[in-house]
């Protein structure tokens, strides 16, 4: 099963390749994940797959220890994923607010990740978040 979905104004776009609907979206309890409203999905092994219409109107911002990038529209202002290269790999876990099916989902449950160093948070992506994540921008491939 694919879900889909995109930013507000549909400038980011993505598709997911999943088929577990008994996730639970994690809301981090960090002060960028709070004012950004947004609670994270992912599942190891699933494939995210990202397009960026304007590569213009694409912004990444690192908070916290810097290792993940956050990927935001600056067009309507919504983060979309967030994502980390871990090795040869990037990882990924998308923003529930841009998914269309979000309702099939429970509730998130609030998560607090600020305590973990990085070690332990490069740990965590790789068995949690989606893998292989692929971006294209303008019709090409990102890496």
């Amino acid at each position: 099963m694919s879900m889909r979905g995109a930013c507000r104004c549909g400038n980011m776009a993505f598709l997911w390749r999943n088929v577990d609907l008994s996730l639970v979206p994690r809301a981090c309890t960090c002060d960028y994940c709070r004012a950004q409203d947004a609670a994270w999905l992912s599942k190891s092994g699933t494939e995210l797959h990202v397009t960026v219409r304007n590569s213009g109107l694409h912004q990444v911002k690192k908070q916290g220890s810097g290792q993940a990038r956050f990927h935001e529209c600056t067009h309507c202002g919504q983060v979309v994923w967030v994502g980390a290269r871990i090795g040869e790999n990037c990882y990924g876990a998308l923003n529930l607010a841009c998914l269309r099916d979000r309702a099939r989902f429970p509730a998130p449950r609030p998560v607090e990740l600020t305590e973990l160093g990085a070690q332990e948070k490069l740990l965590r992506w790789q068995q949690n978040w989606c893998c292989p994540v692929t971006v294209e921008a303008g019709g090409e491939a990102l890496q």
